[in-house]
């Protein structure tokens, strides 16, 4: 291939450059140089050859390609770092579907996704834009630790300080009145919804198979994992028991004594 560019005049090098395109990937190409003197003859002449490969598919390459990041006036893209926890695995594509949204919205959000112990560390020292975690708050719903103001700098993850929300977080915490509770919960909402200290995804559902045949396993609202058992004691499987060939009428007293004595143990 050869460089068809105006010969300089005033010196035997240049710079140039060579537009590439989709018929240069993913082969070998030569490159032929020839450097010609002030008299128009050849000095010397040289190629260079080179490998292209092509760059790894991006599945979202186009829907990036639209957003357009925001820039302040020396050119600074405006940049957010979210960080997340490795487990449970679902956090990375959550993150990745928030890196999307804030895309759309000419923000450029970076994932970090941390082994367990870098995670506590990171966030023990408070070392992001964004956090992404989950939270079992169990059947009382208590937020104190999380929102109430005197739990700043330690589990108050996003320092809020607000006096309205702490006091309603202690009505709701030492009342045992559930209508108290939830017009306290409802009042908390609208603090929350107006000074967003944090942003609420999702609740998990947990699903959890168990044979057709069990009778009264008592699985209901469940705020544990553990919970799922907690009404094992209650839960009974019907059995029919009928007479094989080799087994007759007579030996049914000792058939019947023999389940009997084991379902007398079994309920005990």
């Amino acid at each position: 291939m050869k460089i068809d560019e105006a010969k300089p005049k005033l010196a035997r090098n240049w710079k140039f450059t060579i537009p590439f395109d989709e018929k240069f990937q993913n082969e070998t190409h030569e490159i032929h140089i020839e450097f010609i003197g002030f008299s128009d003859e050849l000095i010397e002449e040289d190629a260079l050859s080179f490998y292209l490969e092509p760059l790894p598919a991006d599945e979202n390459a186009e829907e990036k390609a639209k957003f357009e990041i925001r820039e302040d006036k020396d050119g600074n893209k405006l940049k957010l770092t979210l960080v997340t926890a490795e487990n449970p695995y679902y956090y990375r594509d959550v993150a990745e579907y928030l890196q999307n949204d804030f895309g759309k919205i000419g923000v450029e959000l970076e994932i970090k996704t941390l082994n367990l112990q870098d995670f506590l560390y990171t966030v023990q020292h408070r070392e992001y834009d964004i956090l992404l975690y989950g939270q079992n708050l169990g059947y009382n719903l208590d937020i104190y630790e999380f929102f109430h103001e005197s739990q700043v700098g330690k589990d108050n993850l996003s320092d809020y300080q607000n006096p309205k929300a702490s006091i309603l977080i202690e009505e709701i915490r030492s009342s045992h009145v559930q209508d108290v509770r939830d017009k306290k919960l409802q009042e908390l909402r609208e603090v929350f919804k107006s000074d967003i200290p944090a942003i609420f995804l999702f609740s998990p559902r947990y699903l959890y198979y168990y044979d057709a045949h069990i009778e009264n396993l008592g699985i209901r609202f469940i705020a544990f994992h553990k919970d799922r058992f907690s009404h094992i004691d209650n839960a009974y499987i019907l059995k029919t028991e009928s007479f094989t060939d080799d087994i007759s009428w007579i030996d049914f007293p000792r058939w019947f004594t023999n389940n009997f004595i084991s379902f007398i143990t079994f309920s005990l």
